[in-house]
């Protein structure tokens, strides 16, 4: 009866011994998966940070790239607009001109250098960011086919103005182009989505008044917009390259004459 006693009691030591591990094993499998799940986790978010990583990056430098290219023909156009008023012997234009080359190699240096020391992403208004104030423009005009679409002509360049005023997603726009007695006045109105501003614009003086097309504006940063345009059916385009000043008061050659 002992015998038998002492094998209970040894075999029901087994059994809890038995048990342990299996509890034991148990335990460990779930820890186990818990930590390969963890791992996986993390895992999966590092590839994400690297891939917004590669994304910033290469979004920084599109715009780099977009801020070069709007560099570089805001020179060429202002340089054919400074030739017009050696021709016309317009001295405060020609000071304005300088003026503003200089403001935009100083825009470029800016952005480009903190593009690219930092990577950051580009700029990307929401609709509580103001597009409103003045801006200084410059432009090419678009070569037009006529009734026969393998010959164009190139038509210049432009500068000037630009006012914006308005709130959420709806804006007023006032171009005012040309100097002294050849001042034209644009107006237009054009809704903002995301970081691209699109506007109806029609002529509101000068002998082709009533003209109207359509300009297509992708905000680059805070002071910087760069335009695509055509007028109603055309069949190409023009640029037009802006920087933004604040509220300023016009020189007295950017008035428009009435007609």
């Amino acid at each position: 009866m002992e015998a038998f006693t002492s094998f209970a009691r040894d075999f029901g030591a087994v059994i809890n011994f038995v048990a342990l591990v299996a509890v034991f094993l148990f335990l460990y499998r779930g820890l186990r998966a818990t930590v390969d799940s963890k791992d996986a986790t993390i895992q999966l978010l590092l590839q994400r940070i690297e891939l917004a990583k590669t994304c910033e990056v290469g979004n920084a430098n599109q715009k780099i790239r977009e801020l070069k290219e709007w560099y570089e023909n805001s020179n060429q156009q202002l340089e054919a607009a400074k030739e017009r008023a050696l021709e016309k012997n317009a001295t405060e234009y020609l000071d304005w001109i300088s003026e503003e080359m200089k403001s935009r190699a100083e825009v470029w240096a800016r952005y480009s250098q903190g593009l690219a020391s930092s990577g950051a992403p580009g700029y990307i208004p929401n609709m509580t960011d103001s597009v409103c104030g003045e801006y200084s423009i410059s432009g090419r005009n678009h070569t037009s086919p006529n009734d026969d679409p393998s010959v164009t002509w190139d038509y210049g360049h432009y500068s000037g103005f630009l006012t914006i005023t308005g709130s959420g997603q709806v804006y007023d726009l006032i171009w005012r182009i040309g100097i002294e007695s050849l001042v034209q006045k644009w107006e237009g109105t054009g809704v903002l989505s995301g970081s691209t501003l699109s506007v109806c614009f029609k002529q509101a003086t000068g002998d082709q008044k009533g003209r109207y097309g359509l300009i297509s504006y992708d905000i680059v940063n805070p002071d910087v917009m760069r335009g695509l345009w055509t007028f109603f059916r055309g069949r190409t385009c023009g640029s037009e390259e802006c920087r933004k000043m604040g509220d300023i008061d016009l020189p007295g050659w950017a008035v428009v004459k009435p007609d």
